[in-house]
């Protein structure tokens, strides 16, 4: 053992370092932060949130930001985009959850207290469009090739008159039966989960909330949240997160 610990502590110098010998221990600790680094970021990132790690975050130890739901509803009049405040965290990281915990909430109660743009963006998100056009088809005694009519070639759509059984349903149905169809003017609404932060609005100069895809750390983009949509460009972090919303359905019109 003390032979090996000769050969370890050896230096080129004889008794003393030389500049050699610093030079060597240097390299080697260069390597071994070369070596380690990946390894390091790797265990780091494991223990990340997959919102975290989505929104291309870099910093070294995992992080909860203060999330918020950014909705996509489209219809006859137009396309539109709003924040639901105050959804619970299972909702947001809906995606990710095993089935075992997905069971475990009761999705028909958490919806009753939404309704409108607020209500299909949420169904939408949380994968309910099939079992609820699954039970239209069975309550109103619909044709089961809706449920495949997603998955037809268009010459096989071409046989069916969809738009006959449409017109004959309940506004609320219609709307139902065309999101899980794709059908004009409707498009399968969405939720994207976004960082909440307060910063000061780089146009008018007064303290606003945004809602931020990903932390950029020099210029995060952002887009505005109590106002007619506009994307902007903040000022470099920090920014308070953490803030309050505007009540749920606050919309966001998008001027064509």
């Amino acid at each position: 053992m003390s032979g090996a610990w000769a050969f370890l502590t050896r230096k080129a110098g004889g008794p003393r370092a030389n500049w050699l010998d610093y030079l060597t221990y240097a390299y080697l600790l260069l390597g071994v932060v070369v070596i380690l680094m990946p390894v390091l970021w790797l265990g780091l990132n494991s223990l990340k949130s997959s919102a975290q790690l989505e929104r291309q975050d870099l910093s070294l130890l995992p992080a909860r930001y203060e999330q918020v739901a950014r909705a996509t509803v489209t219809g006859p009049e137009d396309k539109r985009i709003f924040y639901i405040s105050d959804l619970p965290y299972w909702v947001l990281d809906w995606s990710d959850l095993p089935d075992a915990q997905k069971a475990r909430h009761d999705l028909s109660a958490f919806l009753a207290g939404y309704k409108g743009d607020a209500l299909y963006a949420l169904r939408a998100h949380l994968g309910l469009l099939p079992e609820m056009t699954r039970d239209l088809v069975a309550r109103e005694n619909l044709p089961d090739w809706i449920l495949r009519y997603v998955s037809m070639s268009a010459q096989a759509r071409s046989e069916y008159d969809v738009a006959a059984i449409i017109a004959g349903l309940a506004p609320e149905d219609q709307r139902l039966l065309s999101e899980f169809l794709s059908l004009d003017p409707y498009e399968p609404s969405a939720i994207s989960v976004q960082i909440l932060a307060r910063a000061t609005d780089p146009v008018t100069g007064v303290e606003t909330l945004f809602g931020v895809s990903r932390i950029n750390p020099t210029r995060p983009r952002a887009m505005l949240i109590t106002a007619a949509r506009r994307w902007c460009s903040l000022p470099p972090p920090p920014f308070a997160q953490n803030a309050a919303l505007p009540p749920v359905g606050k919309t966001i019109l998008i001027p064509f």
